[in-house]
């Protein structure tokens, strides 16, 4: 997650995805995320950050805290990336067959 009105904040994310990569696996999930998108003052476009997602293989979105649907659809994609890059063995195991998840609205 960075801030989209600083650029010290976008400029550190290779690095970011670099350790993340070092610490994974090689099919880790990784979501690059624009937050602060109500602010004024805005230093990073829209069209910056899904070219730094393209070039990291990872997703983009962007959110604020003011909007509550954009911060679940975050969550939600994070979940669908893990489930999806085979992060979670879990999700395979016959010993966790009886294992279920349902979304709970707040």
């Amino acid at each position: 997650m960075f801030d989209v009105g600083s650029r010290t904040s976008f400029s550190s994310i290779p690095r970011w995805v670099n350790d993340i990569r070092e610490r994974c696996n090689e099919n880790v999930a990784i979501g690059i995320i624009g937050h602060k998108i109500d602010l004024q003052t805005r230093n990073v476009s829209k069209e910056e950050g899904e070219s730094m997602a393209s070039r990291e293989q990872a997703f983009y979105m962007e959110t604020t805290i003011y909007d509550v649907q954009t911060i679940r659809n975050v969550f939600d994609r994070l979940a669908q990336g893990i489930y999806h890059s085979n992060n979670l063995e879990i999700f395979k195991s016959n010993k966790n067959k009886n294992l279920s998840f349902s979304r709970t609205n707040v």
